[in-house]
């Protein structure tokens, strides 16, 4: 296979994973096309919901502790108009949530 081929990919955020469903992980290597086997097994989506002046809403492995630093959290802001706007921090801790920068 020449430098030059494109191999097709697809690309999965954590975030988009079903909650509650095992996922196996497998790759493909870009230098030679073979199948990559990752021995990362199964593992769950846990979610948490918090709303204090803000919706926060979170996503991590079922493995994960609310102090690692392995989570995404939306912030929402909702606007008097109704209006939303919705800020993303990933890799944050879910204990400290209010003060992370969310962009």
């Amino acid at each position: 296979m020449s430098s030059n081929s494109h191999i097709p990919a697809t690309i999965v955020k954590i975030s988009d994973l079903p909650e509650g469903q095992p996922t196996h992980l497998v790759g493909v290597s870009i230098n030679t096309g073979q199948t990559v086997k990752y021995s990362v097994g199964s593992f769950f989506i846990q979610r948490k919901h918090d709303f204090n002046i803000y919706s926060y809403c979170g996503k991590a492995s079922s493995e994960a502790n609310e102090s690692d630093n392995v989570w995404t959290i939306d912030r929402i802001e909702i606007l008097e108009d109704g209006a939303t706007i919705k800020k993303t921090a990933i890799n944050v801790n879910w204990a400290n949530r209010y003060t992370h920068n969310y962009l």
